[in-house]
This record gives C-alpha cells, structure tokens and sequence, in this order.
C-alpha cells in the first residue's frame, strides 16, 4: 500500500508542469561546475565554469538539475553518463588524508576512474551526430588526467560535481535535444534487461529490481541515502525459494524509480511536505492535490508561532466547528513516518485517512488543548511543543528535541 501509493503520487506530479521531478533515466543531483569547451573540445577560459548559487547566508551553494542516471554507484568503480565528481569527469581527486600515503602531493591522480567515464561517453555518443557529441568526444581524447592539477581553483572542484556544455549553448550537453532522447530509449531499454516476474505494486510481469534506488533527506540517516526495500547479500536466511535480494519482493524496475523519487521528492531539503518530529522524518501527500497538503505541516511543524493567513482561516474555522469548503473532504490523504536503521530506514508509521476525518481530527485536537495560556504560549500549539515538554533537562538548560522519546513521537501523530 505504501510503494504504490507513492507511484501514483508519481504519476500525479509527473503531470503537473509546476513540479519538477526526474523521468526515468535521470536522478536531481547537486552539480557546482560545467566544463564549456568549444567545438574542438578545448576548454574555454582554461577553467572549469562555476555554476553554483546563492544560499539564503550569501554562501555558494550546489545548483540541483536533472542529470542522466540509471542506477546509483555501489563499491565497484562506475562513471556516470556526461556529469560526475572530479575523480571521474577529470581523473583526479583529493588526496584521502586518512590513509597512509607515500606521497606528499595533495591530490591523487586516477587515470582508471577517468578511463571508466571516457568509455561510457565513446560507447554512447559515438554514433550520435551531433555537435555536443562531437565536442566531448574531443575533450575527452585530449585531456589528461596530470592536466586537473594545474587547474586554477583546483581545491574546490576536487569536492566536486560537474556537467558539460557547449560555448555556443545556453543548455548542457545532456539536455540537448538529441542526446536527451537517444539516452531516453537507451534508459528504457536499460530497465528491462533484468530478470522477470510479477511486480508487486500493479501485479504486472516486468523485469524486476535487484537493487533500490536509495533514499535520501532522511534525518540521522546515512548521507548517501538508505534503502526501504532490501534484502542482505547471499545470507540464507534472506534466500527463500532461490530468491535472493529483493526478487525477494519483486518490484518492477520502473515501480522502483518511480517510488524511489516520489519519496526523494517528499524528504528533499526544503520540502514543505516533510516534518520532523522526534526521531522520525515525516512526510505526507494526497491522492489529488489539495490545500490540506500546504496546511498540515504548518500546523504540526516546530515554528508554527507565526501562521500565514491561510492555516490560520483554516485553524479558525476547525475552531468554530466549520471546515473551509475549498478543501475536497473526500480526497484519501497519506501519513508516512520514516526513521535511520544503518544503511536502511525503517517504517515508524504508516496513517490512510481522508481530508475529512483529518480536519475533524484536528479540530478535537485543539478543542482538547484550550486552556488558559500566558502571553508568550502559541495560540495552537504543534506537537513539537508539547513532545518538547515531556523531555527532561537539568535547571537553566534548553530542551532538546533529540531527547524526545523515539516511541512516543509515533503514537502522538
């Protein structure tokens, strides 16, 4: 009930043209240089091209755009198709100050790496005429790994990611036309060369996921993102009727993807959709869109004290024992509760309502907490507030929120 909920959460935000979410073959990436060279594949400016935005501290940050890519990069060496970290696009990398080294040098040539990402670009855009196409290809038969070194901001964009683009293009290589759509029909036909067998979500025959996309956003969690779904390698105890990994639960490649970045999309940073309380990364959506999606974060969030007009009409009305008529009360809405276990992240909750009960549920809420307030009490308190006030702390020391009990966030919501 959950994966295919969040398919269909999918398939809706696929049609909306507000919301920007990746098709299959591409994944949101947080990319901070583009490599401009012209049509002879000669880098321009001698330098790669900062690309990076203006966080709301005045600090640059990553520019997260839609990039080519199939599966995520595991122990084993693997280039991705036309962006990837220095390692790779450029065949070097920081030194790892960890591990012992016979070298001084602070940078760590890896001519292996750059060889990976090469082949991957040749055996792709080899047959594309194309003049994008062209100029990688060019770039990439000329440069040298040594070269990375002697480039100018050399200890920034070692940490990072990067695209290619065309001096005479305002987009990058990968969105041009051309490359976007043979790489398109080269995802799809990627996606059914597994192994077959009934999907689980729509109980149609595909070929089905050994491995998830991992999940990232989730708070405590691993930084490279933690799997739902997944089974242990080669443990017996995990390989039932020669089932191993997750043919265990077979899920379609593509029911793979698109539950996968449904919930990317939902836990990403900024997400008006994702709360935190207690432990537990929680995330909510409708089956269609509706307002209850912008209010009922805002009413549960932690700095609820100063409500825009909207939640408060909406707080007021539930108070005066009416519901606003703009809401579809009908509508199914969906409450997931997710928290970090290792490389995996576990299920806390899992509620299937409607607008409807949701409102009348919330409204008793805040009927059952009027009291007598001080001045400085907020007018409805979230359920951080009141979580907070059940953790113990010594005299003059601030709440936490890390020491709300884990349990008792689940079963307030």
């Amino acid at each position: 009930m959950i994966l295919q909920s969040l398919c269909q959460y999918y398939d809706r935000l696929q049609q909306n043209v507000d919301v920007d979410i990746p098709e299959i073959g591409f994944s949101q990436e947080k990319i901070s240089f583009a490599i401009v060279i012209d049509k002879n594949g000669k880098m321009v400016g001698g330098k790669p091209q900062d690309i990076r935005e203006t966080n709301a501290k005045g600090k640059p940050s990553p520019r997260v755009m839609f990039v080519p890519k199939i599966k995520g990069r595991t122990s084993k060496p693997f280039a991705f198709f036309l962006w990837d970290n220095a390692k790779y696009a450029l065949g070097a990398c920081a030194q790892d100050k960890k591990k012992p080294t016979d070298q001084d040098n602070e940078y760590k040539l890896m001519p292996e790496c750059f060889l990976l990402f090469k082949d991957e670009v040749y055996g792709f855009l080899s047959d594309i005429k194309d003049p994008g196409a062209t100029a990688i290809i060019n770039f990439l038969s000329n440069w040298k790994p040594e070269q990375t070194i002697a480039l100018e901001n050399w200890e920034e964009i070692c940490k990072a990611n990067f695209v290619f683009k065309l001096d005479t293009d305002f987009c990058f290589i990968h969105e041009r036309e051309m490359i976007r759509q043979q790489w398109v029909q080269h995802a799809e036909h990627e996606l059914t060369k597994g192994e077959n067998g009934y999907c689980l979500i729509n109980g149609k025959e595909n070929s089905i996921a050994r491995i998830h996309p991992l999940i990232k956003g989730i708070q405590g969690g691993n930084t490279t993102g933690g799997a739902i779904v997944s089974f242990n390698k080669d443990k017996p105890s995990f390989t039932s009727y020669n089932k191993t990994q997750n043919f265990n639960s077979p899920i379609s490649e593509k029911n793979a993807f698109k539950y996968t970045t449904a919930l990317n999309h939902l836990c990403k940073f900024g997400s008006s959709q994702k709360i935190q309380i207690g432990d537990a990364t929680t995330v909510f959506w409708a089956e269609k869109e509706n307002q209850m999606e912008s209010i009922f974060g805002k009413v549960l969030s932690q700095s609820n004290d100063g409500f825009d007009n909207e939640v408060k009409l909406f707080l007021e009305s539930l108070q005066n024992g009416r519901r606003p008529v703009y809401i579809d009360e009908k509508t199914q809405f969906f409450i997931l509760g997710l928290s970090p276990n290792a490389a995996r992240i576990s299920v806390r909750f899992w509620h299937v309502s409607n607008v409807e009960d949701i409102s009348q549920k919330l409204m008793l809420h805040f009927n059952d907490l009027r009291i007598e307030k001080r001045d400085n009490d907020p007018e409805y308190p979230s359920i951080w507030h009141l979580l907070i006030e059940l953790t113990s702390s010594r005299k003059g020391e601030k709440r936490k929120t890390d020491a709300i009990p884990p349990n008792l966030a689940g079963q307030m919501i």
